[in-house]
């Protein structure tokens, strides 16, 4: 469930941005990856994106890992 409540101004911009491409900067321990978990969340539960529709690019393990959607397989 997306919780936009518990983002912080930028990352709630962030999640709700309607561009096709969003590149999100920010230093460690920031939130980069709640923002992108939060991002891919907002669009499969609240824009109805099929997760096989969407491609996120993180350098670390970190947002795969606590991704419910990572490995989604639909037909």
């Amino acid at each position: 469930m997306t919780n936009l409540n518990a983002l912080n101004e930028k990352q709630r911009e962030a999640v709700v941005s309607t561009e096709k491409r969003l590149l999100v900067l920010a230093g460690a321990g920031s939130g980069k990856t709640k923002t992108l978990l939060q991002k891919i969340i907002y669009l499969i539960e609240e824009k109805s994106v099929s997760p096989l529709d969407i491609l996120a690019i993180t350098f670390t393990k970190n947002a795969y890992l606590y991704c419910p959607y990572c490995g989604t397989q639909q037909h």
